[in-house]
């Protein structure tokens, strides 16, 4: 190698140790480590230690070192069988699970060969109750959980399960609650590895469905190297793969008011007379789950698909307006604006009946009456998952993801149903990955993945995109569509992810970088159709400038903020 080669990589490898930030990118697995000794205590070198994944077929092979030692850096999550061989010595088996972000300890004592019988199988494995072999703090919740527990599909809602987490305060932005004390927009979350992150408010884009998951983990403190950028709680979820079986399951999850029972405030309000009886809820959620083999031990899929169907009592109000007769007689007072009063008999829901009179410009005895209106806050939510998972070999795994997440719901406008707008919420998510195991102690994990979030306000009726929001306190009357509207936004987030793990010795290095590219545009102009507010009935008769508040967004409602971004880690676990 000639001197400007060798200075060359120097300078590149110092650049990867030295360069700060943390890389964005999780893992979507665990880790296999332990040490082969035999009956004395001694190390036991050059055995082989072979790793088979129960679910489906693949086998892995490592060597230990001249301590003994081995490592599998990075696998899947499930169940395992390590076999353990070495001249002169008894086969020796143990069953071992792996779970999402840690490092499980398989150690093995060999017997001489010739003692009893040829096969020793090792009882033990399972969680452990207090990792060990890293340092990050963490809590991790396998798919019987994530399936059992009552989290109606939130896997956010694990959090509170874990120790030096607690609820999320009203008021507070982002999700997950606050962990380590910190804010809940200081949460990260990441799906299959991927960012899922929302760049504008904090908090997740995608949501997963409950069956689709395999293992959800909870970091709260002492993240590894490749965690970071964010200061509270890491929520990492992977789903599921298909196996050397066919499985397939189909649900049924309801809640409605004659089954739930009252909360708190609900119980309160009923005792107090506020409320007759529960408030209005149905929501199904139902679908199915489908996996198995395309090619039995190498190419693998998994499928499901959920549909929420959520109706409940939606935010009411209610304000004083004159009745059809009270507005005909309105409109003859002199003075009176013919548009203003053709407005308001054209778009303001009057009231049916007269429960009081008032005076209108000096004149008395005007009906008016009490108006509620009520929206139904109604959410469709329908999810799709496909996972695609083939292993070429015993050096290469293969594994391709697609999410796809899609709402719509209604919300109020003021003073009519005909001013309501829809939320509409569509998200897709893919991934591929390639993890090659070069050598039983080198391993390498390629990422690229691409997200695809649009968020939309339509008013239910275009013909109302310029009307303006007018408002009378004292009659606690507004008229209009949500101020805020029209309002929407996209983003296209691309991420290229890469990372090397090498075993050597009593050390274990993982050094990688990402690259992440954002295209984000959004398009809000508050108050962009006009905010007025006035003082009296009387001066939006007369059709006055208000005396109170006046507002009119303008300049244009786009706003990008393209984003990119450079990570690079670097750790060594050694054990002392």
């Amino acid at each position: 190698m000639n001197r400007r080669l060798m200075v060359g990589t120097l300078m590149a490898l110092a650049l990867i140790f030295l360069l700060p930030g943390a890389a964005r990118a999780q893992a979507t697995g665990g880790s296999i480590a332990g040490q082969v000794l035999d009956a004395n205590g001694a190390a036991v070198p050059n055995a082989t230690v072979t790793l088979r994944n129960e679910a489906n077929g693949q086998t892995l092979t490592a060597q230990t070192s001249e301590s003994g030692a081995y490592n599998f850096p990075n696998v899947l999550v499930g169940n395992y069988t390590v076999t353990v061989e070495a001249n002169g010595f008894q086969k020796a088996t143990q069953n071992v699970p792996v779970s999402l972000s840690n490092e499980s300890s398989v150690n093995t004592v060999l017997q001489v060969a010739g003692l009893g019988a040829e096969t020793v199988e090792v009882s033990g494995g399972g969680e452990a109750l207090v990792q060990t072999e890293n340092s990050q703090l963490s809590r991790n919740f396998e798919e019987r959980q994530v399936q059992d527990l009552p989290i109606f599909n939130d896997p956010r809602s694990l959090a509170l399960l874990s120790p030096n987490v607690v609820a999320q305060g009203a008021g507070v932005t982002g999700d997950g609650g606050s962990v380590g004390g910190t804010r809940p927009r200081s949460n990260t979350f990441n799906v299959d590895g991927v960012d899922n992150n929302d760049p504008s408010v904090t908090g997740r884009q995608l949501e997963i469905i409950q069956d689709a998951i395999s293992e959800v983990a909870i970091l709260t403190n002492n993240f590894n190297a490749e965690f970071g950028t964010g200061a509270g709680g890491q929520f990492n979820t992977v789903t599921k793969s298909g196996t050397n079986e066919y499985h397939g399951s189909g649900f049924l999850y309801f809640q409605s008011q004659k089954l739930n029972a009252a909360t708190t405030g609900e119980e309160a309000a009923i005792q107090r007379g506020d409320l007759l009886e529960k408030p209005q809820l149905r929501q199904p959620r139902y679908g199915g789950t489908f996996g198995g083999p395309i090619l039995k031990n190498k190419l693998f899929f998994f499928g499901a698909y959920q549909r929420t169907d959520l109706k409940q009592q939606g935010s009411g109000v209610s304000y004083s307006a004159p009745t059809s007769e009270g507005l005909t007689r309105i409109a003859a007072i002199p003075g009176v604006s013919p548009f203003v009063a053709g407005l308001l008999r054209d778009n303001l829901t009057l009231a049916a009946s007269a429960s009081e009179t008032r005076e209108v410009l000096g004149v008395a005895g005007i009906p008016f009456g009490q108006v509620s209106i009520v929206t139904p806050n109604d959410l469709l939510q329908t999810q799709f998952q496909l996972n695609i998972d083939y292993l070429r070999g015993e050096k290469d795994q293969f594994r391709f993801r697609y999410s796809q997440d899609g709402q719509t719901q209604q919300q109020p406008g003021n003073g009519n149903v005909k001013f309501n707008n829809t939320v509409t919420q569509p998200v897709k998510l893919f991934s591929a990955g390639w993890i090659r195991l070069f050598t039983p102690n080198v391993v390498n994990e390629l990422r690229l993945s691409y997200k695809r979030f649009k968020q939309d306000f339509v008013l239910d009726d275009p013909a109302f995109e310029t009307f303006p929001n007018l408002t009378v306190p004292d009659l606690n009357l507004g008229l209009g569509p949500n101020g805020n509207l029209p309002q929407g936004g996209f983003d296209n987030s691309y991420q290229l992810y890469d990372a090397v793990s090498l075993s050597r010795g009593a050390h274990a290095f993982k050094f990688g970088g990402e690259a992440r590219f954002l295209i984000f545009t959004s398009f809000f102009l508050p108050r962009g159709r006009g905010d007025y507010v006035y003082a009296n009935l009387d001066e939006l008769l007369l059709d006055r400038a208000p005396t109170v508040v006046d507002l009119r967004g303008v300049g244009s409602s786009a706003f990008t903020g393209n984003q990119q971004k450079y990570y690079a880690f670097a750790q060594d676990d050694w054990k002392v």
